[in-house]
């Protein structure tokens, strides 16, 4: 028996990441290492880019034109 899990078992199953926000919780699909570490680094990987959206105010409106995979406009 091994403790090394293939690949196709891994992403058949549908593993999925909660971050917890002030909002409450986001669950991302993280099907591989690379979005896993996406999600586990939300707030961590571009800290200018998080407080630049906490200063949003009520109303305003963000456009996310595609330029990655669109983890900061969820």
């Amino acid at each position: 028996m091994t403790d090394k899990m293939s690949l196709d078992d891994y992403e058949n199953s549908q593993p999925i990441a909660l971050i917890k926000t002030e909002c409450g919780g986001v669950k991302f699909a993280v099907p591989n290492s690379v979005t896993g570490w996406r999600a586990q680094t939300l707030f961590t990987k571009e800290p200018d880019t998080i407080a630049w959206i906490r200063e949003f105010e009520p109303g305003e409106v963000f456009v996310d034109i595609g330029a990655n995979v669109g983890m900061y406009a969820i």
